[in-house]
């Protein structure tokens, strides 16, 4: 709405309903830390990379505020905030201008990608780049070849297609071993799976192993009573072989081989 107060007279052209977004030049923080994704929780979808969100919060409980920028092509507006957290959103131009404003000193980033790295790449020498590395965005086809038993020719096809093109991408920047790079592996066993799979890998004190990040505010540990061992409880997603809920399959039934059997009451969610 809008007020018009004192003499004289308006005349209004016309009214256009919608919306329109102005793209700011950069982006300015309050901390010298970026949290670069390429999603972010929002009210609507809260499982789009959750748990960074329960990262940086973690990160805020222990007095380390971080800036959060999300690489969007979306053209949504460049500001919105989720749960307490404030998230820039805009393109590879933004990213850049934002960058060169050298008030970031390190970048804390979540699903590498060649586009990110476009931009990246300008600023290493300037930039302390820490990188973490969960699996789809690095793992090769032949690790991921369980979930093929569900998919077309033509998709098995587009997925090695895609492979080698992370093939390429990760093995360039292995080869190259930016000195301001950090990876940062969620597990000694994936890092190891990595270096096997390139053949190469950064020096050692260029990496890493930080597991991923548990909010026990969310997921409290709670002592449990002998009788509550009959009770079984198994959450995790559907979506993908990726997650070895064939493995509960197979627990369970041979869970039912027992005699105690008839005791035990399951709950499965996903």
């Amino acid at each position: 709405g809008f007020r018009i107060q004192g003499a004289g007279k308006l005349i209004i052209k016309g009214l256009s309903l919608g919306d329109k977004v102005d793209i700011p030049a950069t982006i300015y923080g309050v901390s010298k830390t970026l949290v670069l994704t390429k999603q972010y929780p929002s009210y609507d979808d809260i499982y789009k990379y959750g748990f960074l969100h329960s990262r940086v919060k973690g990160y805020k409980d222990c007095g380390q505020n971080v800036d959060v920028f999300k690489l969007s092509n979306d053209g949504l507006t460049p500001f919105r905030e989720f749960e307490g957290v404030d998230i820039a959103q805009g393109d590879s131009e933004l990213l850049d201008r934002t960058l060169s404003t050298g008030q970031y000193k390190t970048i804390l980033v979540h699903m590498l990608d060649q586009k990110m790295w476009d931009t990246l790449k300008n600023h290493i020498e300037t930039l302390n780049v820490i990188v973490w590395a969960h699996g789809a965005e690095i793992q090769l086809w032949q690790r991921r070849e369980f979930e093929f038993e569900s998919l077309s020719n033509q998709e098995i096809a587009r997925q090695k297609k895609l492979s080698d093109k992370r093939k390429l991408f990760w093995g360039t920047i292995f080869r190259e071993q930016p000195a301001n790079l950090r990876m940062v592996y969620v597990s000694e066993y994936f890092k190891n799976e990595v270096s096997t799979d390139f053949g190469a890998q950064l020096p050692s004190s260029q990496i890493s192993i930080i597991h991923n990040f548990i909010n026990d505010s969310d997921f409290p540990y709670r002592k449990k009573t002998p009788e509550q061992r009959r009770k079984i409880l198994s959450i995790r997603p559907y979506a993908s072989r990726k997650y070895a809920n064939d493995l509960t399959i197979k627990a369970i039934l041979e869970l039912s081989k027992k005699d105690f059997f008839s005791e035990l009451h399951f709950c499965l969610v996903g």
